[in-house]
């Protein structure tokens, strides 16, 4: 499997866990505070990602 292949998939399936996660979460106001802070950390770990693979292709 190709490298850039392989990053591509890593990214569609940690993109599709936390959007899984997010939709178990059920409606309320203490859930929705939940929800916000699941949603928050995905996209934290989705930028982490995507930079850390911008700098591994900058060094290949």
């Amino acid at each position: 499997m190709p490298w850039s292949y392989s990053h591509t998939y890593i990214k569609i399936l940690r993109h599709d866990i936390c959007i899984s996660t997010i939709l178990k979460v059920p409606t309320g106001l203490s859930d929705a505070v939940t929800r916000l802070k699941r949603t928050q950390k995905c996209r934290n770990q989705a930028f982490s990602y995507l930079a850390i693979t911008y700098i591994n292709s900058d060094i290949s």
